[in-house]
């Protein structure tokens, strides 16, 4: 199976290094076949399982992303029975110059905050963590980053080959600094809203069985939560918005949630503080600054919307259950991404320019 699955992940690559849209058509047959498939973009809304979305969410990565670079020669796997989880590691490179076309664009945005619905402090919290990153001062006018980008695939064998079942891309960013949250914005409250009808209708078409499963499924999800961030204060994760298949002796999922946080904002300053005095922030001292003022505009920005904070995920894994017994072999998490930014988080590589 892994061989079989090695040439469909060659396909992927090349696809993207190609971005021909005359050949998508033949990438979406290598990966999805004819098969009832899942597609879940970096961005909130994007939960797509009917063709056309699928394949227009491919043309859109390769119309607006920088080149994309998937290591195809080492990825993690994880096989039970019939399925086969994949995680690959792949890149996006991004390039920032200081241009005057920037600064407008930037300035422009920075005018459609100070105009927004939000009270004055907020605003002013959110432009400052803009401005950050911004007007840093970096040694080159023109810089290139390769920004860490995963992908995770589901697959499973059947009889005439292995068919990708599930496939999520996935930005990282660190625990506790999350790009979206439901409680600031209404365009995120029905971006989510209408991911969650996409699953719904998903959830429906494939009539699974062994829904019993499903809060065994919910409450690992939720102690995996509460283990990496301790300001989560509860979840929300219906059983109607966690897709499950079983395929014999395993079983796969993907669903969408939401983690409840609570924010103090002299307890998250007082944590960077501590910190900055364990000289956590290595390396170059002007970077060092620099991740120190982002990462206080970035808690500011945060708790001034409100202490509690109502951030959406994502989560996709493969299981197996005997005799009652869950056992999750693999349980990836993520979080929508929404504004890129230079240097908004660490998960990035800079390439000399």
């Amino acid at each position: 199976m892994k061989s079989k699955v090695d040439a469909i992940i060659q396909t992927l690559k090349q696809a993207y290094i190609n971005r021909d849209a005359a050949a998508v058509d033949g990438m979406l047959d290598a990966l999805f076949g004819t098969e009832h498939a899942v597609l879940v973009g970096t961005s909130l809304g994007e939960w797509y399982s009917d063709r056309a979305h699928i394949k227009d969410l491919f043309l859109s990565d390769w119309a607006d992303w920088g080149n994309v670079t998937i290591d195809s020669d080492h990825y993690e796997s994880r096989q039970i029975g019939s399925l086969l989880w994949v995680k690959l590691n792949a890149a996006i490179e991004y390039v920032f110059e200081d241009t005057p076309e920037c600064f407008a664009c930037y300035y422009s945005t920075v005018k459609e905050i100070a105009a927004s619905e939000q009270t004055a402090y907020q605003k002013s919290c959110r432009i400052q963590w803009i401005l950050a990153h911004l007007l840093h001062s970096r040694d080159h006018a023109r810089r290139k980053y390769l920004w860490d980008l995963q992908i995770h695939l589901i697959f499973e064998n059947t009889a005439q080959r292995p068919i990708c079942q599930a496939m999520q891309f996935a930005l990282p960013v660190p625990t506790g600094f999350t790009d979206v949250r439901l409680d600031e914005a209404e365009e995120d409250r029905l971006n989510f809203a209408k991911e969650c009808t996409s699953i719904r209708r998903c959830n429906d078409a494939m009539q699974t069985a062994h829904k019993d499963l499903k809060p065994l499924i919910i409450r690992s999800i939720e102690h995996q939560l509460r283990d990496a961030d301790e300001c989560v204060s509860a979840i929300e994760l219906p059983p109607e918005h966690l897709i499950m298949r079983c395929c014999k002796d395993a079983f796969w999922f993907c669903g969408s949630g939401v983690v409840h946080r609570r924010l103090d904002l002299d307890t998250l300053l007082s944590e960077l503080m501590t910190k900055i005095v364990d000289s956590t922030y290595q390396g170059d001292a002007k970077d060092a600054l620099f991740r120190i003022r982002r990462d206080i505009a970035y808690t500011m920005k945060e708790c001034s919307i409100g202490s509690n904070a109502d951030v959406p995920f994502r989560v996709l894994g493969i299981g197996r259950a005997d005799q009652g017994k869950l056992t999750l072999e693999a349980l990836d998490l993520s979080y929508p991404f929404t504004m890129i930014l230079e240097q908004k988080t660490d998960f990035a590589a800079t390439v000399e320019p």
